[in-house]
């Protein structure tokens, strides 16, 4: 399978916060998150960077 795994930034360490994402979707300062099961995951930031051969994306949380 090829889904990402989603992890926030803080303090330099990377917290993983969902596994198997389908959907990402940018809405205003929010990242909405969603798995295969139909999880869902809403993080107050941004988008810091998606690594597509690593399945990885990466957030930085918003103060």
């Amino acid at each position: 399978m090829c889904e990402s795994h989603a992890y926030v930034v803080r303090n330099g360490e990377e917290e993983k916060i969902l596994d198997d994402v389908t959907f990402l979707k940018p809405e205003g300062d929010r990242i909405v998150l969603r798995n295969l099961f139909g999880d869902e995951v809403t993080v107050k930031g941004r988008i810091e960077k998606i690594l597509f051969m690593d399945h990885k994306i990466l957030l930085t949380e918003a103060d």
